[in-house]
């Protein structure tokens, strides 16, 4: 889940790509999933740095949501590549200037975004070696600009990782304070700047991450007012029922969630089975043998795509559990 919140941000100051309506009109459009509208916007914004760190960054961004959103793999090439021009362009700028907090911000909130894809892709030790690059970054940014307010995302959303290292970076242990991970986010999340929407979108993660599950719920409702159907903030509601035992309300957004997905993409391997491995487990948690053997099924069904689909040998693995537990 944790892969599907990173995306589009940046800076405000006045007079940059930041501050011009139709760049935050993209923002809005990539969060409510219309991802052509969103590229077209940014693109007519972007006439101001054509070729600077926000827009590389942004172009980067939107093909890794849209990665995410779709399960599509071959976008992942795209995103590495794009990933790389936008590291190139931050790193010539502060070349050129060292006091180019912008330029700093932006280098490391494209290297948040490449440990998050890496730990998507399952290759923890980069993402490891990735996310380490990020806090410095946007220290220094803040160093350099303290009313960069969208720093404090990035330095929240990587002092979180980092104090979630034992489950997510294969036992290593990685110090870091989610207090002031909640806190850092948190600041972003209520205020009025760019990286808002993103802010918002993790935090109600964390807080279900943290098992302040009615927190995170009212989170998530605010965000499903402003983006109505939003298939991200979904699968965050439906993990938290889930976790609160609430199965049948589980159930329910699972149901919700497919229809959405089939919708969307009809080819989305991962995000339907995904969807149906956990919409079967809260089947499970009430007992209703039928349903867990039909949403485990179709995932058992996916066998041959197995070394293709992101994560789904661990789809395979609980679903071969499931319907052990409910033999025919």
């Amino acid at each position: 889940m944790l892969a599907v919140v990173l995306g589009l941000a940046g800076t405000t100051p006045a007079g940059t790509i930041e501050s011009n309506s139709r760049f935050r009109a993209a923002v809005d459009a990539c969060y409510g999933q219309r991802y052509r509208e969103a590229a077209r916007l940014a693109e007519e914004a972007a006439t101001a740095d054509p070729a600077g760190p926000a827009i590389s960054y942004w172009r980067a961004s939107l093909v890794q949501m849209r990665l995410y959103d779709s399960g599509d793999t071959a976008l992942i090439d795209s995103f590495l590549q794009l990933t790389g021009r936008s590291v190139d362009v931050c790193r010539a700028r502060i070349a050129a200037d060292p006091k180019d907090a912008g330029a700093h911000f932006y280098l490391g909130m494209t290297r948040l975004n490449l440990a998050n894809c890496q730990s998507w892709r399952q290759q923890r030790s980069a993402a490891l070696k990735t996310m380490l690059g990020v806090q410095p970054e946007m220290r220094a940014a803040l160093k350099l600009d303290t009313g960069l307010v969208d720093a404090w995302f990035g330095l929240g959303a990587a002092e979180y990782f980092r104090s979630l290292g034992n489950r997510y970076f294969l036992g290593i242990g990685i110090m870091g304070s989610g207090s002031n991970a909640h806190k850092w986010v948190r600041r972003v999340a209520d205020d009025t700047v760019l990286f808002q929407p993103v802010a918002a979108f993790f935090l109600a993660w964390m807080l279900g991450q943290d098992g302040r599950y009615e927190e995170a719920l009212a989170r998530c409702r605010a965000l499903l007012e402003r983006y109505p159907d939003s298939r991200t903030v979904l699968r965050t509601m439906r993990d938290i029922r889930l976790a609160q035992r609430e199965y049948a309300e589980a159930a329910r957004l699972g149901r919700r969630l497919d229809g959405l997905i089939r919708a969307a993409y009809p080819g989305n391997r991962y995000g339907l089975a995904e969807n149906w491995i956990v919409t079967a487990k809260a089947w499970d948690g009430l007992a209703q043998a039928d349903s867990v053997r039909h949403y485990a099924g179709l995932v058992v069904a996916w066998e041959k795509h197995r070394n293709s689909v992101p994560w789904l040998s661990s789809y395979l693995r609980d679903a071969r559990a499931l319907l052990a537990r409910y033999p025919d």
